[in-house]
């Protein structure tokens, strides 16, 4: 499982979800594990459709669910240029309704989203205020075969790029009119395993865009109406600007991302001196839950290789909690002692970048490589694959036993406090170990991304997240 923002007590946590495995990225951090087959059992309450394997023997007769007009599988998002409606055109392009989960700024136009572009004149400008939480947004979801209406309007769906597909909660899913289907019982790779879903084809309509985009259904529990995937985000052509927690349009032939900063300083071979120079950024809206650190010196010494879910006893530097990161500067750029990942071929086309990480306690090494990081804003706090976890001990311990919801239910995760540089920045942020028995290639469930970038770490180094080109770019500091 992947690290998600933590629900401290009985409250409510807000959810991320992340792929993992072989085809790993769809629909709320489920990864395609095969190809469909047919659903059998009761009626379809979305496709109206009856299912072939109704009791007594005799199928009973179906009226066969509407073609996708667009996607032809998983995975897949199309810009369309169908209107959906005018009162729900209406309701997207009112400042007050809705634009507030984007960040806007008083005296922010709405005709641009309120939130300036990404590839023509650089960020929006003004001063942004560190925002609380992950990026939501107002979204509008309708049938293909019916974009007139009657729609669904999720005030705040969670931006996830760690998720190729959208999800819709199920009370939502069934209230629009016949959805068209494009793989029913497909398999989708969790943390937990395999499980099959339909998927549909769907019309999404943000910030007055619109495109054909693929959803799935939501887990019943789950803190979320609803989810905006990756690949319908590129389809838009919306980034992600992680500081300001907004949706930012991509104009034509945006500039290269900035290239990773591998040439050594004047001062090359000097030892780190780290220092804090950006906000604290808090990537979940549950209670506050303090840092804490071990007290039994005994337990954290029996803990002291880094294996399993033991802990070291230094505090954090620099997290007053998890789901927390602030930006550093002062850290050597060389080190003559650097781990490599494995590589693990990603099959799936969202966005990736390469992380070195190290610990505070020694900045200066060893540090570990990871080529391709899965980039997910839906994730609150970062993951590590065990192994190189371990390359890293001793790490400060956030917090034990914190309780992360994931796509499959709610599992408890010790984080620590880890050093993360992406794109020439660094940050700290806070990190949850990935068991290394999810790598083995014997699994049923093999999980392919050794590493993963979440929301407050982007958001503390001032990175937004272009699905259109699947890279990162950085904002101005």
């Amino acid at each position: 499982s992947s690290p998600r923002a933590a629900c401290p007590g009985p409250a409510p946590p807000r959810p991320s979800r992340r792929p993992g495995g072989p085809a790993a990225g769809t629909a709320g951090g489920r990864g395609t594990l095969g190809a469909a087959g047919t659903a059998g059992g009761d009626r379809d309450d979305i496709t109206g459709a009856a299912a072939s394997g109704s009791a007594g023997g005799a199928a009973a007769p179906a009226e066969a669910p509407p073609a996708p007009r667009w996607c032809r599988q998983i995975r897949c998002a199309v810009p369309v240029d169908t209107p959906v409606g005018a009162a729900a055109a209406e309701g997207a392009a009112s400042k007050g309704n809705g634009f507030a989960a984007l960040g806007l700024q008083e005296g922010d136009s709405p005709g641009d989203g309120g939130c300036g572009s990404i590839g023509g004149g650089g960020a929006s400008s003004g001063s942004w205020a560190p925002l609380a939480g992950p990026t939501f947004v107002r979204c509008i979801f309708s049938s293909p075969w019916a974009p007139e209406g009657p729609h669904i309007v999720v005030e705040r769906a969670l931006v996830d790029t760690g998720s190729s597909d959208l999800e819709l909660h199920p009370r939502l899913l069934r209230r629009l009119p016949k959805l068209p289907i494009v793989a029913s019982g497909a398999m989708y790779e969790t943390s937990m395993g395999g499980e099959a879903y339909d998927a549909f084809e769907v019309l999404l309509t943000i910030n007055g865009r619109t495109c054909a985009a693929v959803v799935t259904c939501t887990d019943e529990g789950s803190s979320d109406d609803a989810l905006v995937g990756h690949m319908a985000l590129g389809a838009l052509r919306l980034a992600v600007d992680c500081p300001s927690r907004r949706l930012v349009p991509i104009l034509a032939q945006p500039p290269a991302a900035a290239a990773l900063a591998t040439a050594a300083p004047s001062n090359a071979g000097s030892r780190s001196v780290l220092r804090a120079v950006g906000p604290v950024e808090l990537a979940s809206l549950a209670p506050r839950y303090e840092a804490t650190a071990l007290a039994d010196e005994e337990e954290a010494s029996a803990d002291g290789d880094g294996g399993g879910s033991g802990g070291g006893s230094a505090a954090p530097l620099w997290l007053p909690r998890n789901a927390t990161a602030v930006r550093l500067e002062g850290l050597a750029p060389e080190c003559a002692q650097l781990v490599h990942g494995a590589a693990i071929p990603q099959a799936v086309p969202v966005t990736y970048a390469r992380v070195v990480l190290a610990s505070p306690l020694a900045p200066d090494g060893p540090r570990v490589v990871v080529e391709q990081a899965l980039v997910d804003t839906g994730s609150a706090d970062c993951e590590l694959r065990e192994g190189l976890f371990r390359r890293l001990w001793p790490l400060p311990l956030v917090a034990r036993g914190l309780v992360y919801e994931t796509v499959a239910g709610r599992v408890e995760h010790d984080s620590y406090e880890v050093l993360l540089m992406v794109e020439g920045r660094c940050c700290a942020a806070a990190v949850t170990l990935a068991p290394e028995e999810r790598f083995d290639e014997s699994s049923d469930d093999p999980c392919t991304d050794e590493a993963i970038i979440g929301f407050a770490a982007l958001a503390a180094l001032r990175l937004a997240v272009d699905c259109s080109a699947r890279v990162l770019r950085p904002l101005p500091l």
